[in-house]
């Protein structure tokens, strides 16, 4: 059950704009991360579990305050290394405020930083791989039988 109040959508614009002021404050820093496809480990673990949101954006807030206190201390490495990992958690979640306007990624539809979202994405996050034959089809993510072989029934 989703539970729906004008109350938490204003929480939820104020969190998501305290992201954004984050992420503005660091690219002027630091500038835009040549590469931002890393998520932190936690986070991949999170997603991994049933698609914990709750848990990964606890990390995603967490990030951006060690990020927040970089940039308070000028700390230009530390606000980088926070930036790239927020830039990329956001992407997984279709947040990212420096992608196109509904642009999902920037590798096409159902691709989440260059990969495809699936139940084994963790293992693929580091590997790159998928299993033998899994379909990667954001419609379909679980694993279907070979061809020419039935289900058993």
């Amino acid at each position: 059950m989703i539970d729906y109040a004008d109350e938490s959508l204003a929480e939820a614009a104020a969190a998501y704009g305290r992201i954004e002021g984050f992420v503005t404050r660091a690219v002027e820093l630091v500038g835009v991360p040549a590469d931002a496809s890393a998520v932190p480990d936690d986070f991949a673990a999170s997603m991994d579990d049933d698609l914990g949101v709750p848990g990964a954006v606890a990390v995603l807030h967490n990030t951006v305050r060690e990020g927040n206190t970089a940039l308070a201390a000028s700390d230009k490495e530390g606000a980088a290394t926070a930036l790239a990992s927020v830039l990329a958690m956001l992407d997984v979640l279709g947040l990212n405020p420096l992608a196109a306007p509904g642009a999902a990624s920037d590798s096409g539809s159902g691709a989440i930083c260059g990969r495809s979202w699936t139940p084994w994405s963790r293992s693929r996050w580091s590997s790159g791989r998928r299993p033998g034959n899994a379909r990667t089809s954001p419609r379909q993510t679980h694993p279907r039988p070979a061809r020419g072989r039935r289900a058993s029934r």
